[in-house]
């Protein structure tokens, strides 16, 4: 049937998706709110951008993504679907964020915050990304605010690692290195340890880059 085909395809683009297979993910994504759109299916329909959205987000396709998420929040404004409507905001900060766009990051990703808490929804990574939204936007004193509220809630190693990353940023602009220089490394080996490679690639660059500058050669081969 129309149902069991869309739902497989949904499927497909999710599996290729998790397999950073992002070509053939959004062709599946595609095909999948295609299916949903006969079906008049509209939750589904937005939730098919979301998908297609993360994933043209992830390609670089940054101006494909903000169009998809915001006709997804079209619908799930229409159709009162407020869970939906928080993780479509969540994305489109994300999109603002890596488009240079701050302002309008931070403002989505409070809206995002404040459907969360009205539905009681796990809150953690939005309020990650909000950390580095502000630091970007270099509003250091609500950063700092911000970091010390989380470090008190119970958070996953992997969102702990987050943290510490975030944490050495703000280390380094402040030209504490010793500090900085601890955080990173225990940053990585979390993500090393929990296998978050794209974060790991990017951190152990960063840190291999500082110490090459700093003339600290035998670490930078770290």
């Amino acid at each position: 049937t129309d149902q069991i085909r869309a739902r497989l395809y949904y499927n497909l683009a999710f599996s290729y998706y998790q397999l950073f297979n992002y070509i053939i993910a959004k062709d599946f994504a595609k095909e999948a709110y295609n299916q949903y759109l006969h079906l008049h299916n509209w939750s589904k329909v937005a939730d098919c951008y979301n998908l297609y959205a993360i994933i043209h987000r992830l390609l670089g396709k940054l101006e494909i993504a903000e169009e998809y998420l915001k006709k997804g929040l079209d619908i799930t404004k229409k159709e009162q679907n407020f869970k939906l409507t928080a993780m479509l905001l969540h994305n489109l900060a994300l999109v603002y964020r890596d488009s240079k766009k701050y302002t309008l990051a931070l403002q989505t990703i409070n809206e995002c915050i404040t459907y969360k808490e009205m539905l009681n929804l796990n809150i953690l990574i939005s309020y990650n990304t909000k950390l580095e939204i502000l630091f970007l936007l270099e509003d250091l004193d609500n950063f700092k605010l911000l970091l010390q509220n989380l470090k008190k809630e119970d958070m996953t190693e992997t969102q702990y690692s987050n943290l510490l990353y975030l944490e050495a940023q703000l280390a380094f602009v402040e030209e504490d290195y010793n500090k900085y220089e601890k955080l990173m490394i225990s940053a990585i080996s979390f993500f090393k340890k929990h296998h978050i490679l794209n974060t790991l690639e990017k951190s152990a660059l960063e840190l291999s880059q500082y110490y090459e500058k700093n003339k600290k050669y035998k670490k930078a081969l770290y």
